[in-house]
């Protein structure tokens, strides 16, 4: 039945004539743990345990995230999340 209309409606003009906007909160993410980021990091961009681990501590090295082989999901504020935010966003 899909494929009936979607053929009759090749070619045609159409209007929209109602859009409805909504507001959603989401929350964000957990921090990923080493090992979350490397299973993350292989599956996204193919990248070995041994690379991603190289990665996130040159990442923490100078001095851009939280000390990578951590399991902790809870990250301190001292890490300045704002000023760092607005350091990354306004390179």
């Amino acid at each position: 039945m899909l494929k009936k209309i979607f053929e009759s409606c090749q070619g045609a003009d159409s209007t929209v004539d109602k859009v409805k906007l909504s507001e959603t909160i989401r929350k964000p993410p957990i921090p990923f743990n080493l090992g979350g980021l490397q299973s993350e990091a292989h599956t996204v961009f193919g990248f070995s345990p041994k690379k991603t681990q190289t990665i996130a501590q040159n990442l923490y090295t100078e001095g851009y995230t939280s000390y990578p082989r951590t399991s902790s999901q809870k990250l301190p504020e001292s890490l300045e999340f704002k000023k760092n935010i607005q350091t990354v966003v306004c390179k």
